[in-house]
């Protein structure tokens, strides 16, 4: 019996190593790939969300993808909280005239809406 758990539990061991590695290794080769795709999905939400409602950007597009470029390493650090709330970080500011618009989190979202002839599209922002 001792034997046999024995060499179960080192049959689970290769196979959970294994998979340890795989797992790290996939996550190797696509981490810059998740990171410009997540970086990309920022930037199409952010030129959505400073969209007027005429369809003109408030906002140039190259100013845009210059602040959420620079600002991409700052995810995630605490910038302040009580209790209320939490800000997280990165807060982004434009510049729009005299004013100043700050947007201190945005995702992207995926929505589906019913076109003219009823069918479901999905429209990503």
């Amino acid at each position: 019996m001792n034997k046999e758990m024995l060499k179960t539990s080192l049959i689970l061991m290769i196979y959970t190593l294994v998979a340890g590695i795989a797992l790290s290794l996939v996550y190797t080769i696509t981490e810059d790939k998740i990171g410009n795709a997540e970086l990309e999905n920022t930037i199409t939400a952010m030129k959505y969300v400073l969209t007027d409602e005429n369809g003109n950007q408030v906002i140039p597009s190259e100013e845009i993808e210059k602040t959420v470029s620079e600002k991409s390493s700052e995810m995630g650090n605490v910038l302040y909280t009580d209790n209320i709330g939490t800000v997280n970080s990165p807060v982004y500011e434009f510049a729009n005239g005299d004013e100043v618009l700050r947007i201190d989190r945005i995702r992207s979202w995926i929505r589906w809406e019913r076109d003219h002839n009823g069918f479901f599209q999905v429209r990503k922002w």
